[in-house]
């Protein structure tokens, strides 16, 4: 029980995360993703909360449950913030359900193909479908 009470009721449910047109579209495929076992991965944070809000399975996302927070306080004070970054065809090379990629700047890999792009939090962001696979050295 403790986990939902530090949830954040305010992901689902307020004005553009819900109600706009990227969201409405993201609500669809969301549903198609689920269906078909699909996952996406994004390199923002705010796209992170809009796929949450809207239901696509993501690889990247807040991570919403941890330890209980006056215990890990007293052991590590600092807020910290892991980010992990690596290059979109590895990451569909080794994880087969991966089939959207969401990126903040153009990427010029062969195993990309750019398919739409949105404006979120007034920024550019382009979705890529994985085309390929097998396309990493790594």
């Amino acid at each position: 029980m403790l986990l939902i009470w530090y949830v954040n009721p305010v992901l689902i449910g307020l004005t553009d995360l819900r109600g706009s047109a990227v969201a409405r579209d993201m609500l669809e495929s969301g549903a198609d993703a689920r269906e078909h076992g699909a996952v996406w991965a994004t390199d923002d944070v705010y796209v992170d909360a809009l796929l949450t809000a809207t239901g696509v399975p993501s690889l990247s996302s807040r991570q919403l449950a941890g330890p209980e927070r006056d215990a890990w306080a007293q052991l590590d004070p600092a807020p910290d913030v892991i980010q992990i970054s690596g290059s979109p065809c590895v990451l569909a090379d080794r994880m087969p359900d991966l089939t959207t990629i969401v990126a903040s700047h153009e990427l010029d890999l062969e195993c990309l193909t750019e398919v739409d792009t949105f404006t979120w939090n007034g920024e550019a962001k382009r979705v890529y479908e994985v085309t390929a696979r097998g396309q990493s050295t790594g």
